[in-house]
């Protein structure tokens, strides 16, 4: 018995023809009112407002999109800098492994969404534009702008003004 394989083309169809049997089912099941359009738009409405983002008048995704990446990009570098040449050192010397062990291994499985709290914080010190989401997917809860002083030291964060945001 042979094993049953697709084509190259065949596989990017069926993977197409099943993206769009989902989409459709999706879009189908808000529009007949399955699903509550207040917990989880269609996808045509989230389609429309990325549209309206990228070329309105609040035409802010691809600014967004740059400050995200170079955000992204930033602190991969960072790190890669950092955790490259110690994660070398710690695996040729077993002092330094030993020493610096313990505080990988605390570090490591943290999830994701701690760091959430300390990237809000970084975001108000790096930012001039700050936005909220809300828990509805896509959807914008409130922006605050962020016309504080720079460079904004420790002295600019301990104001009321900053503790305020």
């Amino acid at each position: 018995m042979t094993p049953d394989r697709l084509g190259p083309w065949q596989g990017l169809v069926f993977g197409a023809a099943g993206l769009l049997v989902f989409i459709g089912g999706w879009e189908l099941a808000v529009r007949s009112g399955l699903i509550d359009a207040f917990f989880l738009p269609a996808p045509s409405s989230v389609l429309a407002r990325m549209v309206a983002l990228a070329s309105g008048p609040d035409a802010v995704l691809w600014h967004d999109i740059r400050m995200s990446a170079s955000r992204v990009l930033t602190g991969f570098v960072l790190s890669a800098l950092v955790g490259v040449p110690l994660g070398l050192v710690m695996g040729m010397s077993a002092r330094v492994r030993a020493a610096l062990g313990p505080i990988v291994s605390i570090i490591r499985p943290l999830p994701a969404l701690s760091w959430i709290p300390l990237s809000i914080d970084e975001a108000l010190i790096l930012s001039d534009r700050l936005v909220v989401m809300s828990a509805r997917p896509g959807r914008v809860k409130v922006v605050y702008d962020n016309d504080l002083p720079r460079p904004r030291s420790m002295d600019v964060q301990l104001t009321d003004r900053f503790l305020a945001l």
